[in-house]
């Protein structure tokens, strides 16, 4: 009997240990990814976002995740960006200049053009007057009229919030940009201004900020913002 009693007991230990190495394992980890858009679409988010993957491709994405393209491919992407509804701008180094080539999205054709020097910035503040905000460690907030409120908390680690990239066109939904601790690529995440929705539109984005992302929307044009002229 006391035999037993002992084995009873080691069998407790051990089981006991187990579950507090899952508990210890599982308290590091960190799930901050909202659903996937490409597995599961939702129509409300409109328009159309180009960004480059880590194939150095650019990709036109549907912004519900409903379909996504690779439309061009080049090793040195300086930054991409819509001109109108069937044409993108994409633009690579060159030696004291940037060459850039326009994609006719509805034929597949492409022009090179050589053009003065451009930069996008992405502004904080929406067409309706409401500026993002990322807070501390994992929190995505929006400011307006002296008012600031939270709309999203992602479970994020230590150090590595998400990065805000722009607002949409019609001032609607937030793009942000995400880096795991370990990852090569980077993940786009879309939350609107209320927070109510939240995907994932993409795992592989390449690059970083404004330069490798630009968003559609019929009838708003696109952001974030192309300039001309070089500052």
């Amino acid at each position: 009997m006391k035999d037993r009693l002992v084995v009873a007991a080691v069998f407790v230990t051990i089981a006991v240990m187990g579950l507090g190495a899952v508990v210890v394992f599982q308290y590091g980890r960190h799930h901050p990814s909202p659903p996937s858009l490409e597995a599961e679409p939702n129509a409300a988010i409109p328009g159309r976002i180009a960004f480059v993957n880590d194939d150095r491709c650019v990709v036109v994405a549907e912004a519900s995740g409903e379909s996504r393209e690779e439309v061009y491919c080049s090793d040195s992407i300086a930054w991409v960006s819509w001109i109108d509804e069937n044409t993108l701008a994409v633009a690579s180094y060159a030696p004291g200049r940037e060459n850039v080539t326009e994609i006719d999205l509805a034929t597949g054709k492409t022009r090179e053009t050589e053009q003065p020097r451009r930069f996008k910035a992405s502004s904080r503040e929406s067409v309706h007057g409401e500026v993002a905000g990322i807070e501390y460690p994992g929190k995505v907030s929006v400011s307006s009229e002296g008012r600031r409120r939270v709309i999203a908390t992602f479970d994020v680690p230590e150090n590595r919030p998400p990065d805000f990239v722009t607002w949409s066109p019609d001032g609607e939904w937030l793009l942000l940009q995400y880096t795991g601790p370990k990852a090569s690529a980077s993940e786009l995440w879309i939350v609107s201004r209320e927070g109510a929705t939240k995907g994932t539109l993409a795992k592989d984005a390449l690059g970083w900020g404004p330069q490798i992302v630009s968003w559609w929307i019929d009838g708003s044009g696109y952001l974030p913002e192309l300039a001309e002229e070089p500052r």
